[in-house]
């Protein structure tokens, strides 16, 4: 099961600075929980996770009840194989938001990457359920069937992965084939 975490921030107003990432300490409010949020998710893209941490970290600062500071949060710990304090930071998002569906499929990925596959199926569908459209909580769901030999299950999560859109590999399409119903 492919384990890329997708980051989240979400839009607003940037503080105008000299650079749009270095975020003075005079700064506060919405704009630095913005301009942490989106540096946090450059450093973490660059694999610089140190900077990426630190960065969701004063995000959470501002504001302790961002999910989606928390669900950046654990990518980042995912990335540097910090599973657990990955897990809990995801939880912690859904705390605060139950119907943040980026961090359940994330957490879902998560799961499938340490082999907890039901606790993976479990959030890829809370995925799904709180954003029916999200075309890749469908393919992983596919996936994680097809690992589990349930292949009924796994050509149906996959069609609806490529109906909505979703580019799926064409190697795990192959896989899928003859379990197709002709």
């Amino acid at each position: 099961v492919n384990s890329t975490q997708t980051y989240h921030y979400q839009p607003g107003v940037v503080p105008e600075t000299t650079s749009p990432w270095n975020v003075t300490p005079q700064h506060s409010g919405a704009a630095a929980y913005e301009n942490y949020n989106k540096e946090g998710a450059i450093y973490a893209q660059q694999g610089k996770n140190k900077e990426a941490l630190e960065a969701f970290k004063k995000a959470i600062e501002i504001d302790p009840n961002s999910a989606d500071a928390y669900c950046n949060l654990g990518n980042v710990y995912g990335q540097m194989g910090q599973q657990e304090k990955s897990i809990d930071s995801y939880k912690k998002a859904i705390e605060i938001d139950p119907r943040h569906s980026l961090t359940y499929y994330n957490l879902g990925k998560t799961y499938g990457s340490l082999n907890r596959i039901e606790e993976a199926i479990e959030s890829c569908k809370n995925a799904i359920e709180y954003d029916p459209h999200f075309s890749e909580a469908y393919d992983s769901l596919a996936q994680l069937y097809f690992f589990k030999g349930k292949f009924d299950l796994a050509v149906q999560y996959s069609d609806e992965a490529v109906r909505l859109g979703h580019q799926a590999d064409q190697k795990f399409l192959d896989l899928l084939k003859p379990y197709r119903k002709k």
